[in-house]
């Protein structure tokens, strides 16, 4: 299980760098998003409050790092932790959840500091049996007092929510 894990994890931070470099460069052009609500985005409560910032202007050398999450079974009341890696320094982490089968959103995050996470208790968003789930892992740049989108990974899984 660890292999499987280290492989898909090797994946996400190849696609993470590749989509980082891209990122670096629309950055470094001055372009800003245009999509509205980033700007009173918060850091999310349900995360602790410490973060390790990195002061640094120039993010065109650093990478972003993906929290793999993979298939699994679950019982009810138990969470999985949706975390911003420690590697990240001052990138935080939304994360928006959608059961693949109706494209709903069942759950999101606010901005996760790095080295935080925020649990999420399937249980409370699905039924007793088998989801496929679409993690959609997005990290934030604040600069000049709005959070800044870099890029995004999706990553499918199913989940099943076995019986108490």
């Amino acid at each position: 299980m660890q292999t499987k894990y280290r492989i898909i994890e090797g994946v996400i931070i190849s696609f993470a760098v590749i989509i980082t470099l891209i990122a670096v460069v629309a950055v470094a052009l001055g372009m800003r998003s245009v999509r509205r609500g980033y700007a009173n985005m918060r850091v999310d409560a349900r995360s602790t409050d410490e973060t390790a910032a990195d002061e640094s202007t120039d993010i065109s050398q650093r990478n972003i790092f993906f929290a793999g999450i993979e298939d699994t079974s679950i019982r009810k009341g138990m969470r999985i932790a949706l975390e911003n890696l420690e590697q990240n320094g001052d990138f935080l982490m939304k994360y928006s959840i959608f059961d693949t089968t109706t494209d709903t959103l069942v759950f999101e995050t606010d901005l996760i500091p790095s080295g935080e996470h925020v649990d999420w208790d399937p249980s409370v968003s699905f039924s007793e049996g088998k989801h496929t789930v679409a993690f959609v892992e997005e990290p934030f740049w604040e600069k000049d007092g709005e959070f800044v989108p870099l890029t995004s990974g999706r990553n499918i899984v199913n989940i099943e929510v076995l019986p108490d």
